[in-house]
């Protein structure tokens, strides 16, 4: 663990507390995750894949690398959660439709407390598709499920969806410059 990102989320001092993310499942929408990585304990990490269509979760393995590294962040500050990977494609490419797919399924999902999303959507193909996407982002606020997503993956300053919504908690990145 870099001990720099650890000390800035301030999770050594809930952990002293008892506060390890028991009883907590946290779905992370990426590329899948490789549960048998070593930062994840046995029967830590359920799979699911929606990716190409498949929704099967014997191909919900990350063969990407970034999915797993994002749950491994979530493991890192909250050591005792439980993790719902949902694959949505790859670095290469991700259809908005799976995405979609993945959050009304967070809907559908009672053990699931919050949402992590390092990806998002720049463009959406009509607007129903868009009001589709707000729709199961706001469904799940209103469930006290908030999606927790980055500002932008595309290095500029543009701040994309979900990111630009209300009902949503957009994190940026720092590095130790500043």
């Amino acid at each position: 663990m870099d001990n720099y990102e650890f000390h800035l989320s301030g999770a050594s001092s809930y952990h002293k507390q008892g506060y390890k993310g028991q009883s907590v499942t946290v779905a992370v929408i990426d590329t899948g995750c490789m549960k048998s990585h070593i930062a994840f304990k046995s029967g830590q990490v359920e799979l699911k894949s929606f990716s190409y269509g498949t929704g099967s979760a014997t191909e919900g393995q990350d063969d990407d690398g970034h999915g797993t590294w994002c749950c491994s962040k979530v493991v890192e500050i909250a050591p005792d959660v439980k993790i719902l990977s949902l694959k949505v494609g790859n670095t290469v490419f991700i259809d908005n439709l799976d995405i979609i797919e993945c959050l009304e399924y967070c809907l559908t999902r009672s053990d699931v407390n919050m949402i992590s999303m390092s990806i998002g959507i720049e463009t959406f193909t009509n607007d129903a598709q868009r009001v589709r996407f707000e729709n199961a982002v706001n469904g799940l606020w209103t469930q006290g499920k908030p999606v927790i997503c980055s500002a932008g993956n595309s290095g500029d300053d543009r701040v994309i969806h979900p990111a630009c919504m209300h009902n949503v908690i957009t994190v940026g990145s720092i590095d130790k410059e500043l």
